[in-house]
């Protein structure tokens, strides 16, 4: 397939080898599936696919970003603080934010959710600023988890 006369090719590498291409510019982007629920809503498990690019500007709060964790896993989260050595992440879906991310872990930022047929462009300022008010709302989704969690197992229990 040809996009603005460039032949675009799939190939399927881990992550670690994409990595070491996009420094050098042999590999501009990827795609992949996101395989955890920690960014639904706006990113559904094993359904949407993200486009993500190396890193060619600084990080900005609300930027949505790959990275690897302590654990060594690749994680997809939306930046929250971002430090001169360093960015704060928390996932859409979580209720506390992870520990600080190292520059130098920061693999990525993606720029296009993949839903069906529908591709959405998630590197804009809007959508930085709509993250950025999901996050500012944590206090209040921690609120009602901890109103309704128990009234939602309860209700479970009663079903069963």
């Amino acid at each position: 397939m040809e996009k603005n006369g460039l032949a675009e090719k799939t190939i399927v590498i881990p992550v670690d080898e994409w990595y070491g291409l996009s420094l050098d510019d042999t590999c501009v982007k990827v795609k992949i599936r996101i395989t955890g629920h920690s960014m639904q809503p706006l990113i559904r498990r094993n359904r949407d696919f993200v486009t993500i690019q190396p890193l060619r500007r600084k990080v900005l709060k609300g930027d949505i970003v790959l990275f690897r964790n302590v654990d060594g896993r690749y994680i997809v989260h939306r930046v929250r603080r971002v430090y001169d050595d360093g960015v704060q992440t928390m996932g859409d879906n979580r209720l506390s934010p992870d520990t600080k991310i190292l520059e130098k872990d920061v693999l990525g930022l993606v720029t296009h959710i993949h839903r069906g047929s529908r591709t959405v462009f998630v590197d804009t300022r809007i959508w930085r600023l709509l993250g950025r008010l999901h996050m500012a709302a944590a206090p209040l989704r921690r609120a009602a988890a901890f109103v309704f969690g128990p009234l939602k197992r309860m209700l479970g229990r009663m079903v069963r």
